[in-house]
């Protein structure tokens, strides 16, 4: 939820004709403004796209969401299901890739209802298989302006000296790069234009959810908590299969995030200590030379293939929708083949070790039951992270149902 204060709408009073009050009072109730979030994913797998919907009032930052409206999806000209938008404007909708597609694949979408104006727009879901893959942060990271500045002028912020080159040279390797920021999704058209008018490469960009409508929305409004978001964020991306191997930012929060979930952390010239495991470094040619030689980058490449993980297990009277799998309280996305018996896989990164809690999770109607056997989690490189019994067990999966595994050899 955008917090509607003084303070915002000044900042969209500052930023120009794009966020200013612009006629508020034409077409006033029916002229949407749309934010649409990138996406990554591998081929063959369930994702989510989603977008975020705002009622225009010329108001910029300020906008009030438009919650419960229906979304359609589309995909090559076909629709690939409608949403609703929640409580943040986000309409959100299940979709799996197409098996054997890579590249940036694009989703339309637009409100269902006609009473809405402009309310269509593009998403990008940035498919590849799995490769090494770097995220980095973006204010004081690559962008070098004042955070408070970001609002007015952060589309003509200068980078950091050769920061464009180096994250070139990451995505030249073959790597994957993502952008994870701490901004709301407001500073959408900003922050593109930024990385584009600076050279760096295109990759995915996350957002932070910043507002005053919920606690923990509230609780993003301090930095603080910023490591929070990013660890969440990094563990969804490591259950959907990405491989990130390397994390670049410049606060003790992204070195939180990164260690938290067992990637490189590497930091820029930080103000503030900077908990253990982190690499700081001076500028951005001093982190090439680090990174971008042929053995750095042949272990990047080990990390990303060895810490793939694969869960598949047969089942016996389970429905596509009638189960969720989570390791330690992180939702995986898995594919269910249909038969008597079929068999389920998952394919995610990192997130499954020696006591981890591997959790089926009921989400079909009341007394629903099927069966499981064989659950086995291998890695990249073929050695067994779980080896279950071969015999079938019984699971529960009834909404509110659950049952929990220890996961082991």
């Amino acid at each position: 939820m955008r917090p509607f204060t003084v303070a915002a709408l000044l900042l969209a009073l500052l930023a120009g004709p794009s966020a200013a009050l612009t006629n508020p009072f034409s077409n006033l109730f029916n002229k949407v403004v749309t934010t649409p979030h990138d996406q990554v994913a591998l081929p063959g797998v369930p994702t989510t796209v989603e977008a975020k919907f705002e009622r225009d009032l010329g108001l910029g930052y300020a906008n009030p969401d438009l919650t419960g409206k229906e979304v359609e999806f589309f995909y090559g000209g076909a629709s690939i299901g409608k949403a609703t938008t929640n409580g943040d404007g986000v309409a959100r909708r299940a979709w799996t890739t197409p098996a054997g597609v890579t590249g940036v694949l694009r989703i339309q979408y637009k409100m269902t209802s006609s009473s809405y104006r402009n309310s269509a727009g593009s998403l990008r879901v940035f498919v590849s298989a799995p490769r090494p893959t770097f995220v980095f942060d973006i204010d004081l990271t690559l962008s070098d302006l004042p955070e408070w500045q970001v609002p007015i002028s952060g589309q003509d912020a200068p980078a950091f000296p050769y920061a464009p080159e180096f994250v070139n040279h990451v995505s030249g390797a073959g790597f994957g790069v993502i952008y994870m920021t701490a901004r709301d999704d407001a500073l959408d058209v900003r922050t593109r234009a930024f990385l584009r008018n600076q050279g760096f490469p295109d990759g995915a960009i996350f957002y932070n959810d910043l507002g005053l409508r919920t606690a923990e929305e509230r609780a993003m409004l301090s930095s603080s908590n910023h490591g929070k978001y990013k660890t969440r964020k990094l563990r969804e991306l490591y259950a959907a299969g990405i491989p990130i191997v390397a994390g670049v930012g410049n606060t003790p929060t992204d070195a939180e995030a990164y260690r938290a979930v067992g990637m490189e952390s590497y930091i820029l010239n930080p103000s503030d200590p900077i908990p253990a495991g982190s690499v700081i470094f001076n500028n951005y040619r001093q982190l090439d030379a680090m990174l971008m030689t042929a053995a750095k980058r042949a272990d990047f490449q080990r990390q990303a293939t060895a810490g793939q993980q694969t869960l598949t297990f047969w089942q016996h009277d389970l429905g596509a929708n009638e189960l969720s799998i989570l390791v330690d309280g992180v939702k995986l996305s898995p594919v269910v083949v249909a038969g008597s018996p079929g068999w389920v896989r998952a394919k995610f990164f990192r997130l499954a070790k020696r006591g981890s809690k591997l959790t089926f999770q009921g989400e079909g109607p009341a007394n629903d039951f099927a069966y499981a056997g064989n659950v086995d989690i291998v890695d990249g490189a073929g050695a067994k992270v779980h080896d279950g019994p071969n015999s079938w067990a019984l699971l529960q999966t009834a909404k509110g149902q659950s049952s929990t595994v220890t996961v082991g050899p």
